[in-house]
């Protein structure tokens, strides 16, 4: 493995080191090793970042996914938004690079070794990222 490959892993080890603790009790040796990691990944690759733009992108096309509601009548209208916001995240990646195309078997992979806890799933179920939601509330569909 390569050596950014093995920092990136050793951060995020850290912070699995973090979900027991109380947020008023971080000590300041896992802030220090979590920045001294950064540290070391920036220093071979300056231009490195955790969340590519293309990340960026799958992750929020992940989270329209999630808010596809199906245990309700369809509606084009709310549902044919949600298509469109995941549209435009398309498209947004695509004026980025015209070729890009996702790899859905490392995103089928990436999701299948996640499982939430249906109490996590729960607690997530209502959040959509704020820039995503339509704040007039009024769609773009046509009633027909």
């Amino acid at each position: 493995m390569n050596p950014k490959t093995e920092l990136v892993k050793e951060i995020l080890q850290v912070i699995d080191t973090l979900t027991p603790m109380e947020i008023k009790t971080i000590p300041e040796s896992v802030v220090f090793k979590l920045y001294q990691l950064k540290k070391r990944i920036k220093e071979l690759d300056p231009s490195w970042e955790f969340n590519d733009p293309y990340n960026h992108y799958i992750f929020r096309i992940l989270i329209l996914l999630d808010a596809l509601e199906v245990d309700e009548t369809f509606s084009l209208e709310k549902h044919g938004k949600i298509c469109q916001m995941m549209h435009r995240e398309v498209r947004d990646i695509r004026r980025t690079n015209p070729l890009w195309r996702m790899d859905t078997s490392l995103v089928v992979e990436f999701i299948n070794s996640t499982p939430l806890k249906e109490e996590d799933r729960e607690r997530e179920k209502d959040k959509l990222p704020e820039d995503l939601v339509d704040k007039k509330g009024s769609s773009p569909f046509k009633k027909y």
